[in-house]
């Protein structure tokens, strides 16, 4: 949904890592990963973020007054409803 698949290919041959084999990996390279998260997500707008995220079936969310407001394409994705 971000299209952002390029450059996190180009953070696991960078690292040797692979992490769709290794959740934590993911976890350890953060501090690369964040910033391209946070690029993508800060280049498209709010509707055009959520109507991609609810195509995609990902379970997102956001947060008012510190606490999460889930968004769900479906309500068996276990993740909260509308």
């Amino acid at each position: 949904a971000l299209k952002i698949a390029d450059e996190v290919v180009a953070v696991e041959r960078a690292t040797g890592l692979s992490f769709s084999a290794d959740e934590g990996a993911r976890f350890a390279q953060r501090d690369k990963l964040n910033p391209i998260v946070a690029g993508a997500v800060a280049a498209r707008d709010y509707a055009d973020l959520a109507s991609a995220f609810d195509a995609a079936g990902i379970c997102w969310g956001t947060r008012a007054a510190g606490w999460p407001t889930r968004n769900c394409a479906t309500a068996k994705r276990g993740c909260g409803s509308r």
